[in-house]
């Protein structure tokens, strides 16, 4: 992947792909940037972007308009801007090389260690929590319950996907993969996991 950073610019990219903790991003990411830090763990709802924003009208997904007009069902990893794991590949090897412009999360560690996770997100995009008050609040507004509970997620249609709002609440489990996907397309996606990132020091779980 080619990389080339742009002076002067101050911008905020979220680079994950479909059904891969997406929504809770667009969630986290807002919930952290509009904190009132005067009143950190203290505020009321007043700011709180969730409140009459479902995710994807706060942060759209740009692909979206080519996705549905190219769809790709064959499992073959290849997405409207190029193969997925080459995406995941090079923003991992670059994150490493420039942690304090790229940070890498994984679905998984994101459920094994949510609060580290958001603390760790949230100084680097340079609005660390002033207290453990804060980050509970923040931990709280992103809560799948309370998502699913909003009124602005229980109805509607989004318009970029056509897809109803609340379908976007499912069981956020890790390993659900088990009960969606045939033996079939598991031996498929192991195989070009394998191939496309042998040389990947982490491990998936499964």
């Amino acid at each position: 992947m080619n990389f080339q950073e742009k002076d002067g610019w101050d911008s905020l990219s979220s680079i994950n792909g479909k059904v891969s903790g997406t929504t809770w991003l667009k969630t986290l990411i807002p919930s952290i940037m509009n904190r009132d830090e005067e009143n950190e763990g203290n505020d009321d709802d007043s700011r709180d972007p969730l409140v009459k924003n479902h995710p994807n009208m706060l942060i759209p997904s740009l692909e979206l308009k080519i996705f549905r007009e190219n769809p790709n069902p064959d499992l073959s990893g290849v997405v409207p801007f190029g193969p997925f794991h080459d995406h995941v590949l090079g923003y991992w090897k670059e994150s490493l090389k420039r942690p304090e412009k790229i940070l890498f999360l994984k679905y998984e560690d994101m459920k094994r260690d949510p609060r580290g996770q958001v603390k760790n997100s949230a100084s680097f995009l340079g609005r660390p929590f002033v207290n453990e008050e804060g980050l509970e609040k923040v931990l709280w507004r992103c809560s799948l319950e309370r998502l699913k509970n909003l009124e602005v997620n229980k109805s509607g249609i989004d318009p970029w996907e056509w897809l109803a709002y609340k379908s976007y609440f499912r069981l956020g489990l890790v390993g659900d993969w088990k009960n969606n996907l045939s033996t079939e397309m598991k031996q498929r996606l192991d195989e070009i996991q394998a191939r496309s990132w042998k040389d990947l020091v982490w491990i998936f779980e499964s």
